[in-house]
């Protein structure tokens, strides 16, 4: 199951949750596991991409 990190917007507090596709797809409104706030948003993370050639 792939990870997501999320950002409340009302205290700044970043936290990462679990979820299948299809939870993720339906985009429910996630709890601020330290406020309680129900307004976050999610974070994009930095890519990372190796190739078997030299650049």
């Amino acid at each position: 199951m792939p990870f997501y990190d999320y950002e409340c917007k009302d205290c700044g507090t970043t936290f990462t949750e679990e979820e299948t596709f299809e939870e993720h797809e339906r985009r429910r409104n996630l709890k601020c596991p330290e406020c309680g706030s129900r307004k976050t948003r999610q974070l994009v993370p930095a890519v990372y991409v190796q190739t078997s050639k030299k650049s």
